[in-house]
């Protein structure tokens, strides 16, 4: 319709010159375009320049001053999305917003539900032709996107990325760029921190004597690459540098760090790909890879780590079915364990919930072998998978051990864990905990998830005994292990906790018993208050803690018993580590018990500190004034119904308060609510539901069951419950 009042109007200034007649039916349809992106978005700067047909914005799009959209820009999804000022975006370009909900679908691949995270692309940024944008993005200040590339997570401002997934090739002249800014009365852009930090862009400059001498070094493999991506000769390669050589570009950049991360095994960073200038930095960067991968010399050994367990000391470390091992019998029996394993290796350990296990991790950690712990309940063929993909392979220095994540299925992903990160958190949890050398734990969690490794390894920092049982909450010759070892402890899971409710568990006397320990998920509001109200009552503490697999252990934690006005709370952060909220109110945690990153492959057990000592939980959350945190959902735990966002952990919590007895669980899609109970009536619960969020009965199906799924690691299996659902469907 533009097109055809534009050559209307066209016909009525035919006698102008060409040129002329063209300018203006650029300038009038740019107008015409414009103007229908104003009336689409939610908010528009001036001077916005629409160059050509099929731009489509969205009603959720906050476009700045002066942005500039190419031809066939396509802004995709109900997710929000903030474009900055001067910000140019060229043709093809698509821009999603919204992602499937997979995680909390009602069917496989997906579901009818979404994610709506927000995207931005800030100030003066650059898009190439043809680039997809994906949700959550962030593109930084002044950053450029090579044509064709994939765009997700964070962009740094300035930096230069290409390829899919686009990565950082190289960097502006932040000099340049900022003297601009200066010039027009703005604040020059900062220099990227954290993650992303890099030098000035000032390079160091070497004496020419040095950079002589350094020309002369090289290694054959590096020489290759050069040979193989610039097409020159050996002689010419080692005299590269950046610029200076006409196939050494942005696109040489590109390909140059790809074939380098290839041939070495690692990924380099954007500082690094900043400092990438000349063959002898190339050398610089690589060569620490080349020495760690030469073969070592005859007789030599691998450099011994650092100790994390010292097992020289008085007292008991485990009792096993009676039998009680001193610290110095458990040294002797770790080192026979791990006796023939190579250090930086790994090795998949089965727990067995018993002194062989403890015996073998101790001595993997001490002697710089990398237990990859694994449940005796793993399938068959899923064991035999990761025996082949890991056992035996080389690890960096710095990792220490290997996890499963807590929500891992058929093809677990691994957390990896370094020896700092494993010694932040034995500090950390000894100190949450309160424990000391008089300790003795009841190990009922199993060792080979984070939790129950986590308060395994805290009581051998402390000098206390672990009591390793195979006995559950389920079996009553528990309570005989906790009194014939004079039990102190008993750390758990909320469902662990439920099932001690149901068989009166403070009916019986444990005279040794000072403490209880929770975490692995939120506990019912009115268990936990039963909990912390008896625990008081008989001189107990009771101590709620906040982890996850990918910190290594607990993040905070709170003893409910002496603050039952805090009840519903993680508590404040422990020592060491900090609390923020992202937009939208996301949780995030920074600190040393932040692991490294995961591993899908053997090759990620090279890689080196990915997260940087900072983890996005996942988890809404409010800090109050004092510090105190409280959770209020997940960030993919929502449903929306009738257009309103419901946060299923919420419904969780309200039913569970309304019927203690019963346990509770809670999925679905957009407008398709299910809950699942036990010990309860379905006319009850969805009355209740009707009455607190105020919708009607008919988007809410409730679902009475003998037992609520869980998974191995204790906490409620929502996948298995979607099964379920589809199936009564």
């Amino acid at each position: 319709m533009i097109k055809l009042f534009v050559k209307v109007a066209m016909l009525f200034v035919f006698w102008r010159p060409a040129k002329w007649r063209k300018n203006f039916k650029m300038k009038l349809e740019s107008r015409l375009y414009s103007g229908a992106i104003r009336r689409r978005a939610k908010k528009c700067g001036p001077y916005l320049n629409v160059l050509g047909p099929g731009v489509n914005v969205t009603p959720y799009t906050t476009i700045g001053a002066g942005v500039g959209f190419g031809k066939d820009v396509k802004i995709r999804g109900d997710g929000p999305v903030f474009i900055g000022k001067f910000t140019a975006i060229a043709e093809d370009t698509l821009i999603y917003t919204q992602v499937h909900d997979y995680d909390s679908s009602d069917m496989i691949p997906f579901g009818g539900g979404f994610t709506y995270p927000e995207t931005h692309i800030d100030d003066y940024a650059w898009i190439g032709m043809r680039s997809i944008i994906l949700p959550g993005a962030h593109i930084g200040e002044g950053a450029i996107v090579q044509a064709g590339s994939v765009v997700m997570g964070k962009v740094p401002p300035c930096a230069i990325v290409a390829g899919n997934p686009a990565k950082v090739i190289g960097w502006r002249d932040m000099d340049h760029y900022n003297k601009i800014k200066v010039a027009i009365g703005e604040k020059p852009v900062k220099p990227p921190e954290g993650e992303f930090k890099v030098e000035s862009s000032e390079l160091k400059v070497e004496s020419s004597k040095s950079r002589v001498e350094s020309s002369k070094l090289h290694d054959d493999r590096l020489t290759d690459i050069f040979c193989g991506v610039f097409s020159v000769t050996p002689e010419e390669a080692v005299a590269m540098k950046y610029k200076e050589h006409p196939a050494w570009d942005s696109a040489g950049q590109m390909a140059l760090a790809s074939a380098l991360e290839r041939e070495f095994a690692r990924a380099l960073s954007p500082e690094e790909i900043y400092r990438l200038r000349s063959y002898a930095d190339a050398l610089d960067i690589v060569k620490p890879k080349v020495e760690s991968q030469k073969a070592p010399a005859p007789g030599t050994r691998h450099q011994a780590p650092s100790t994390v367990f010292d097992l020289d000391r008085d007292g008991i470390a485990v009792i096993d079915d009676g039998r009680e091992v001193s610290y110095r019998e458990l040294s002797k029996l770790s080192a026979d364990a791990a006796k023939g394993l190579e250090p930086q290796t790994v090795k998949v350990v089965v727990n067995g919930q018993d002194l062989a296990t403890v015996a073998l991790f101790v001595g993997c950690v001490n002697k710089g072998v990398v237990p990859l712990m694994v449940p005796a309940t793993m399938d068959a063929a899923l064991l035999e998978r990761l025996r082949s993909t890991y056992d035996g392979k080389p690890t960096s220095q710095e990792l220490a051990l290997l996890l499963t994540t807590s929500g891992s299925t058929g093809s677990p992903k691994l957390v990896r864990i370094s020896r700092a990160n494993l010694k932040a958190d034995n500090k950390m949890s000894e100190r949450l905990f309160a424990l000391d050398s008089a300790t003795r734990m009841t190990m009922i969690l199993p060792i080979c998830y984070a939790w129950g490794l986590s308060v395994a390894c805290a009581v051998l920092e402390a000098g206390g005994t672990l009591v390793m049982t195979r006995k559950t909450v389920m079996d009553a010759e528990l309570a005989d292990v906790m009194l014939s070892s004079s039990a102190t402890h008993l750390a758990g899971v909320p469902y662990m906790y439920e099932m001690l409710d149901r068989f009166r568990f403070f009916e019986r006397s444990f005279p040794s018993l000072k403490g209880l320990l929770v975490s692995g998920g939120a506990l019912a509001p009115a268990l936990r208050r039963k909990f912390a109200e008896e625990a008081k009552a008989h001189g107990i503490s009771f101590c709620e803690a906040y982890g996850q697999t990918e910190t290594t252990g607990a993040m905070s934690a709170i003893r409910t018993d002496l603050l039952p006005e805090c009840i519903g709370s993680i508590g404040k952060v422990g020592e060491g580590g900090r609390f923020s909220l992202k937009d939208g109110g996301e949780l995030v945690y920074e600190g040393d018990i932040v692991a490294m990153g995961y591993a899908t492959c053997a090759e990620d057990l090279l890689k080196g500190d990915e997260w940087r000592g900072v983890r996005e939980t996942g988890d809404i959350a409010a800090i109050d004034a004092e510090g105190y945190v409280t959770l209020t959902g997940r960030a993919s735990r929502f449903v929306k119904i009738f257009g309103n966002r419901v946060a299923l952990d919420e419904v969780e919590n309200i039913l569970k308060d309304a019927f203690p007895a019963s346990s509770i669980a809670a999925t679905g899609a957009d407008n398709d609510l299910h809950v699942f109970a036990t010990a309860a009536s379905a006319e009850e619960i969805e009355r209740m539901l009707v009455a607190k969020l105020h919708f009607n009965a008919t988007v809410m199906k409730v679902h009475v069951l003998d037992s609520i799924p869980l998974n191995a690691n204790g906490k409620t299996d929502y996948q298995g419950l979607k099964e379920l659902w589809l199936l009564k469907k």
